[in-house]
């Protein structure tokens, strides 16, 4: 079409024209804009979602830690100070209080003087006996403070995974 031409086009080809250019305009700003809203939209929804999950992993991995704290509170409340001077006493009692196709610790338990070094474990024999643990700070703390810790990852001395401490 020329410009000449459009120029001297009738009135009525000219309203039509704008209102068209007027709905086009109008059709692709509501487009723009809701295609801006559907994706703050849909960021804040995933947010949510992955929110709600994570917090439902911690709170499930934080019941499983409790209940192995638990678990542990329970074992070393029977243990006497004869026990541990006894090479077959703490070893019966973690047997008897470990069932192996329950066991709660992937890499067993290991029962330790207040010097740090492992007197008994369990599932035998794992090579873990007379090694001093008294280096890792989680150790340390419960055996000289009294409390009960969930250390970070480190590397097993005697097992090549790392463990939990």
């Amino acid at each position: 079409m020329n410009w000449t031409r459009l120029q001297r086009s009738s009135l009525k080809t000219r309203i039509t024209l704008f209102t068209l250019a007027i709905f086009l305009i109008g059709i692709w700003s509501l487009a723009f804009y809701s295609s801006r809203m559907l994706l703050k939209d849909m960021e804040r929804v995933l947010g949510d979602q992955q929110l709600s999950t994570v917090s439902l992993l911690a709170d499930e991995l934080n019941h499983e830690l409790g209940d192995r704290l638990a678990f542990l509170a329970r074992v070393a409340s029977r243990v006497t100070p004869a026990m541990l001077t006894d090479s077959t006493a703490l070893p019966a009692l973690l047997a008897q209080s470990l069932i192996p196709e329950d066991e709660p610790f992937n890499g067993g338990i290991i029962a330790h003087r207040l010097d740090g070094t492992a007197v008994a474990e369990f599932p035998p024999p794992s090579g873990r006996l007379s090694v001093n643990y008294m280096d890792i700070d989680s150790i340390a703390a419960a055996l000289q403070e009294g409390k009960s810790t969930i250390s970070r990852p480190v590397m097993g001395k005697q097992l090549p995974v790392p463990v939990l401490a």
